[in-house]
């Protein structure tokens, strides 16, 4: 064989981004767990588009069911199947379960130029798996070399029991533009085992400039040992002392006649020696982003690095090697390289050793062959550290931003198909922190888009699209993610993200609103309560950027108090507005969504469709006008303020409460000026609760409560989110309501507090919605209080638990809300870190309405009830929001829809008028001798301007109007009779 000696090379070949193509725990994965052969069609037909892990196959069936990972069995993770898991069916009966289920997921890869070279997969596995891409196996475990079927049984019961991700990577070339397929088989290790479980996540990395370092070449120096003794485990460690042992360059072998070193099998060719060891220690002084070994071997092989296992080739996953454990047969004759890619991180900078065993198949092997090379792989620098996010979405643009570890330029493309981004926008400023305005698009329009640079793309998948917003005043759908306090970087955090987004499955989230505190400390900080650049990137960012929804909704921050804690003294500076809650977001504070401009990002106002939305800032200061007088009026429910803490001293601030704050006069500026059907208010300060920040007991509450509440009544907001209590709590439709809890009033408006008793939850003739019709001068509010982003001490002690306006409570459980509004009716579902909905309310407007309608006959008539998401019930069949029927001519029908529950109904009073005359208007001439007897008839409209003799009966028949015109009388004993309701009367 070819020798080559040791060198440093560079190679323009690979990495210098990631893409995450699958997530841990995503979604739309279909599987079969119907414990049959999926290769069910006949010998005649074997073409890929009938093979079950190609990207051709047809999974739209019924054996194909669709799920979320990680799958497991029923009762396996609680009782029951636990809402964040996908149960898989094993059968009926428990003690011969199905052995074997599958799994498929299509993946869109938009565009595949430059290539990705490699992909990691991570996996956790219970208990043997096959995997495929694209129809390619790339990895079994735990399951036998050759052919396997639906009733293969596992080699052995996963020894980690699913604890444990492995980690693999895979040539990336195997993928192509467009749809690509990873599938996987999973097989269980007996037909009675009482556990199954599957989650995965792929990563890959894209073609670019990169540095590679051989650090042991190929046919270097190797120690090794081939007298057929039992070395155990010791051998494998970095200080293992090795100098009795032989010394030779590779490639190591015997049988092939091609080997450097030709190594000892023992005296009996029909009885070699099993296992041969081989060792090297070198140094090395940099990190590397990869390790790439590279190994030749015949027959099976174990790489040890440091001790740690890295790979074996040839052996059955799991089994327990000895030094007379036999092996598969090398097939190639070990003359391929096998390339094997871990994560650097295995070598830091230090010594370090490589040790390896070669097995042989049998005693009786004809040959055994070793060699090793080793390449240290350093990306290129550039990648994507933060995002990509976005911001200000309005009708025609929006803003993403993205930030790199390296300077460059900034490029996004954009485009209706992800195959095809036709569009660049571009921006030539060096900087790690990138920010391209999108401007020139559609209204209510999908649209696909790439981050990177004027060279590279960083970041592009089916995943990274927004939807811009609709016209302003228009009835469509908008969903609203809102959730606060939920910056802690714990596991906890990542649960109430993971339920929420299982539970809204592709439902796309228009707006992105964190009620405040989304970035606290981490546990390593010295001298701060969060706040700060590393809490937002890693408590925030890290946390949410692979998420799709962060990808792909625009986020809308509210301000809490931790975004204004000064970590460099350990206090709270709410006159300092350099902070980097301010750094990382771009909020609409020129009116350029909808709204009145407030020239800063503390708060500001924007529309989506038919809301308008209003975010403020409950804790900063802003310096009182020149000349304006000090603000000392303060009066709380019956107690009079007069020395607020911040207005001792000159210079004075103004809180927002206060009658000449600015950004109180902008608010009561910016409600006058709305006209949205929908207004909803985002405050961190809780205006009323029982929780961690009792709204009797701090100060800053009760004045908030006393000086804001009377304006969002008189503008008729009707909603009002906010965080910083870290419970959930929530009110009922009430007003008028400013002081402590103790006058707080559970009678209805105006006597008490409540314009609507109802729970609001919409799921019963009791619990019916909360209802503001224009008509109603009581404009009542829903506050919600959701500071469940993380868990917190939840069942702390609580002096005023639970509050007495927020009668749905709960200090238990972390979750986050969804609000779903479409035209005149609103939704919100409260939805825990379980997956479940603990409280819900609905809110509706203008519904219940009475209508009269006139209409020509055989004229289309389509009645739609007036409330757009639920159910509907109609008094002459059908459950449909719009019924078209066919009344009949010449009467008035009445129809009605409601709700399942009875809770709202409408009437439609319908008047058909019968076309029962050519001319749709008569002037008659009835001024002849009687007696006489005439009947006229008309679709529109019948003229008088005769006398009606006596002895004359005279009947008009009009579908509009009878119109009387000078000269028209009648005398006495003559008879008269007009309908306003087409022909037909008798």
């Amino acid at each position: 064989m070819k020798k080559i000696g040791s060198l440093l090379f560079l190679i323009p070949q690979i990495l210098f981004g990631q893409v995450n193509l699958i997530s841990a725990g995503s979604s739309g994965w279909k599987y079969r767990d119907t414990g049959t052969d999926p290769y069910d069609f006949p010998s005649s037909t074997i073409l890929e588009e009938n093979i079950w892990m190609y990207p051709s196959y047809n999974d739209i069936t019924p054996e194909w069911k669709t799920g979320k990972m990680p799958f497991v069995y029923e009762d396996q993770i609680s009782p029951g199947c636990d809402p964040l898991y996908t149960c898989v069916s094993w059968g009926s009966n428990p003690d011969d379960r199905y052995v074997t289920s599958y799994y498929r997921k299509n993946m869109v890869i938009p565009d595949i130029n430059p290539v990705y070279d490699y992909i990691k997969l991570r996996v956790k596995r219970d208990d043997g798996m096959v995997v495929y891409l694209n129809g390619q196996e790339v990895f079994r475990n735990n399951v036998g070399k050759y052919y396997l079927n639906y009733n293969s049984l596992a080699n052995i019961s996963s020894p980690d029991n699913w604890n444990t991700w492995h980690e693999i990577f895979i040539d990336g070339h195997i993928l192509i533009s467009g749809n690509n397929t990873l599938a996987v088989e999973l097989h269980q290790s007996s037909i009675g085992s009482r556990d199954l479980y599957l989650d995965l996540e792929l990563t890959a990395y894209k073609a670019g400039p990169l540095s590679e370092k051989e650090i042991v070449a190929a046919n270097a120096e190797w120690k090794y040992l081939d007298n057929g003794s039992n070395q155990d485990t010791l051998w494998r460690k970095v200080g293992f002392n090795d100098a009795t042992w032989s010394t030779g360059n590779a490639e190591l072998g015997y049988g092939d006649g091609d080997e450097t070193s030709v190594l000892s099998f023992g005296g009996n060719p029909s009885n070699k020696y099993i296992t041969t060891y081989f060792r090297k220690s070198f140094t090395s002084i940099e990190n590397f982003d990869f390790l790439k070994f590279r190994v030749k071997r015949d027959d099976g092989v174990i790489i040890y690095m440091d001790s740690t296992e890295i790979f074996r080739d040839l052996f059955i996953s799991g089994d327990k090697i000895t030094y007379n454990r036999t092996t598969l047969n090398a097939n190639d004759d070990g003359e391929e390289w096998k390339v094997i890619l871990v994560n650097g991180s295995l070598m830091p900078p230090g010594s370090h050793s490589i040790a390896a065993e070669v097995h042989q198949q049998s005693n009786t092997s004809s040959d055994l062959s070793f060699n090793l090379e080793l390449i240290g792989i350093n990306n290129s620098p550039v990648y994507v550290d933060r995002g990509p996010y976005l911001m200000k979405g309005s009708t025609t643009g929006i803003q993403i931003r993205w930030q790199t570890n390296i300077a460059g330029n900034s490029q996004v493309k954009i485009g209706l198909d992800p195959l095809n981004l036709t569009t660049s926008f571009n921006n030539a400023s060096v900087t790690k922190d990138h920010l391209i305005d999108i401007s020139g698009l559609q209204p209510n329009t999908k649209y696909f888009y790439s981050v990177g640079s004027s060279t590279q793309i960083l970041e592009n998948s089916s995943d990274n699209y927004f939807i811009t917003t609709s016209t302003t005043g228009e009835n469509t759908k908008v969903n609203i993610l809102t959730m606060g306090d939920m910056g802690s970087g714990d596991k906890n955090q990542r649960k109430v993200m993971e339920a929420f987004q299982t539970f809204i499955q592709d439902k796309y989230i228009h707006v992105f609103m964190p009620l405040g505190d989304i970035a606290y400390h981490e546990p390593n900080d010295v001298r701060t309560d969060g706040g700060t650049m590393s809490n937002f990137q890693n408590n925030f960012f890290q946390m949410y950027q692979q998420d799709r929804i962060m990808k792909q909704s625009p986020i809308y921050p509210v301000v809490g108090n931790h975004e204004f804690y000064n970590y460099k003294n350990d206090s709270i500076d709410f006159t300092n507005f350099n902070r980097p809650y301010f750094e990382v977001f771009n909020m609409p504070t020129s009116g350029e969504e909808g709204g009145i401009l407030s020239g800063t990002e503390r708060y500001y106002s924007f529309n989506k469709a038919n809301i308008h939305f209003i975010v403020l800032d409950a804790y900063g200061w802003d310096s009182y006008p020149t000349g304006s007088p000090l603000d000392t009026n303060y009066h709380y429910y019956n107690l009079p303020f007069t020395s607020p803490p911040h207005a001792s001293t000159p210079p004075y601030h103004a809180y927002i409460w206060e009658n000449n704050n600015i950004q109180k006069q902008w608010l009561i500026n910016d409600l006058a000026a709305n006209n949205q059907k929908w207004t909803i208010i985002g405050i961190h300060a809780p205006i009323y609760s029982g929780g961690h920040h009792n709204s009797d007991a701090e100060w800053n509450l009760k004045l908030i409560r006393q000086g804001l509440l009377p304006i969002f009544e008189e503008y008729d907001v009707d909603l009002v989110l906010s965080g910083h209590s870290h419970v959930y709590e929530r009110s009922k439709l009430i007003k008028g309501s400013y002081g402590d809890s103790t006058t707080y009033s559970a009678l209805d408006y105006p006597a008490g507090s409540v314009v609507n008793q109802s729970s609001g939850k919409f799921d019963s003739g009791s619990s019916c919605p909360y209802i503001k019709n224009k008509l109603n001068s009581n404009k009542g509010i829903v506050y919600a209080v959701i500071g469940t982003g993380y868990e917190d001490d939840l069942a702390a002690e609580m002096s005023n638990w639970p509050h007495p306006a927020m009668p749905y409570h709960n200090r238990d459980s972390i979750g986050a809300m969804l609000i779903e509004i479409e035209g005149n009716q609103l939704n919100a579902k409260w939805i825990t870190d379980d997956g479940l909905i603990r409280d819900k309310f609905t809110i509706m407007k203008d519904i219940g309405l009475t209508k009269d309608t006139l209409i020509q006959e055989n004229s289309p008539l389509n009645l739609t009830a007036s409330w757009t998401l639920g159910n509907y019930v109609w008094s002459v069949g059908g459950d449909e929001r719009t019924l078209s029927p066919t009344p009949p001519a010449g009467q008035y029908t009445t129809y009605t829809v409601s709700d399942s529950y009875g809770c709202i109904t409408d009437t439609f009073h319908v008047r058909v008028v019968p076309n029962c005359a050519s001319n749709s208007t008569l002037s008659i001439n009835y001024d002849l001798n009687p007696p006489l007897d005439f009947k006229f008839e008309a679709g529109n409209t019948i003229q008088a301007d005769k006398v009606i003799k006596s002895g004359t009966n005279i009947k008009f028949d009009a579908g509009h109007s009878v119109t009387i015109n000078p000269g028209f009388a009648t005398e006495p004993g003559a008879t008269f009779k007009a309908y306003i309701d087409g022909c037909g009367n008798q």
